[in-house]
């Protein structure tokens, strides 16, 4: 499970990196989005794959907003982890 404070730092570096605004529009969206791959129906995870659950994380992300900047090598570099 990513770590809110994680997130924020990788989001940190690579605004550092390749520019744009840092920062949080929304903390109860992003920790919205970070909880979404956990959620279950009874005993039924409804992400069984780490693919899923990033792809989740991802959707949430870019339809919510919840940064004040989801670039794209954010978003890139969440898809190493689990593709």
């Amino acid at each position: 499970m990513f770590l809110l404070q994680q997130v924020l730092t990788v989001h940190s570096e690579l605004i550092k990196t390749y520019g744009g605004s840092f920062g949080v529009r929304d903390l109860e969206s992003l920790q919205s989005a970070l909880n979404r791959p956990f959620q279950a129906f009874g005993d039924t995870e409804l992400y069984h794959t780490p693919q899923s659950k990033a792809s989740a994380i991802i959707q949430s992300l870019i339809i919510n907003h919840p940064l004040l900047m989801v670039i794209s090598a954010l978003v890139i570099s969440w898809q190493e982890r689990f593709f």
